[in-house]
């Protein structure tokens, strides 16, 4: 494989760049290192389709992953904070199932770094669901026709949206929102 990886390196190089390019020589192992993750990147990606399709035909929702006053959600929750800390290594079940008082400080790091992860891969989940429910509902939209009206008006929409969030402007957002939804309201309702 190695010897296929440099021949196709080299004819890119050539091929792409010529001689003019500067010469960077990348050791083997970097070149296999950089098409293994290119691999696993692409595998991982397949991977969190099918996670996404399962939770979906098993009527989850981005939503329910959401923690709540009531406590509706604690179940769902603690389920799939319990299959992400099964990938974690023994050491670290048994790290996080230890009370936090009996803990030295670098322990208490350690775990606080693993409730951490644990909340990351929550929130990753979560994201892919409603990507995935974005997605079909954007379907189900795309079937309605819009007219070109209605798609300039959801744009100035997503403009008023994204100036509300905007921080260390150098311009008067006040003002220049107050200008795009005094365009929008100059144009006919849709």
């Amino acid at each position: 494989m190695q010897s296929s990886v440099n021949e196709l390196f080299d004819s890119f190089r050539y091929t792409l760049w010529g001689d003019t390019m500067t010469q960077v020589i990348l050791s083997a192992a970097t070149q296999e290192h950089i098409g293994k993750a290119i691999l696993a990147d692409a595998t991982a990606k397949n991977r969190w389709v099918k996670a996404v399709d399962m939770l979906v035909s098993d009527g989850v929702k981005a939503v329910m992953l959401k923690a709540t006053k009531t406590g509706e959600n604690d179940k769902l929750r603690a389920q799939v904070k319990a299959i992400i800390v099964s990938t974690f290594g023994k050491a670290a079940q048994a790290l996080l199932a230890k009370e936090t008082k009996t803990l030295s400080d670098s322990a208490k790091a350690e775990k606080r770094r693993l409730i951490q992860e644990t909340g990351r891969y929550l929130s990753l989940i979560e994201g892919k669901l409603a990507a995935r429910e974005a997605e079909e509902a954007g379907d189900k939209e795309a079937g309605e026709a819009k007219t070109e009206l209605q798609k300039i008006q959801a744009k100035l929409d997503e403009v008023i949206s994204k100036l509300t969030k905007l921080e260390d402007a150098r311009f008067d957002v006040v003002q220049t929102i107050k200008n795009v939804k005094a365009l929008k309201g100059s144009m006919p309702a849709a």
